[in-house]
């Protein structure tokens, strides 16, 4: 029987992670970006591994 591997969710490390911890990514509110259009959580393409940005507040 072979696992299944599950995505890793890569949030704690990204640029874009949100200083709330209810919510994972601020992709969105840093770059006027929808992330969700572009990936998910669990398949993220748009992690950068370092500093959290501080940007814009709004979201898509």
């Amino acid at each position: 029987m072979e696992k299944e591997e599950k995505p890793v969710k890569k949030c704690k490390t990204c640029v874009y992670r949100s200083s709330s911890p209810n919510y994972g990514c601020n992709y969105s509110g840093i770059t006027g970006h929808c992330r969700l259009l572009i990936c998910t959580v669990d398949g993220c393409t748009v992690y950068q591994k370092g500093k959290r940005i501080r940007g814009r507040q709004e979201s898509c």
